[in-house]
């Protein structure tokens, strides 16, 4: 079975960025709700879940997928 991985930068890039300029947004806009250090935690958090999974399902026996365009970790994989 023949992988292709995409190589130019597309909506893949452009969800994630987006993703995370929102999440920065929100945060920004409740920062009298929660504390500098509740905010961290939630980003991290989310941070350590999301890395978490995407090892979990991309790892053997699984072997779902290879992260964005390339079997290599990239800038936005981060």
């Amino acid at each position: 079975m023949t992988i292709v991985y995409d190589r130019g930068f597309n909506l893949n890039e452009w969800f994630v960025i987006i993703l995370s300029i929102t999440g920065l947004i929100l945060a920004w806009r409740f920062r009298n709700r929660f504390s500098a250090k509740e905010l961290i935690v939630y980003f991290m958090y989310g941070f350590f879940i999301g890395t978490v999974f995407d090892h979990i399902i991309g790892i053997a026996p699984f072997d779902f997928y290879d992260i964005n365009d390339s079997s290599l970790y990239e800038l936005t994989d981060f």
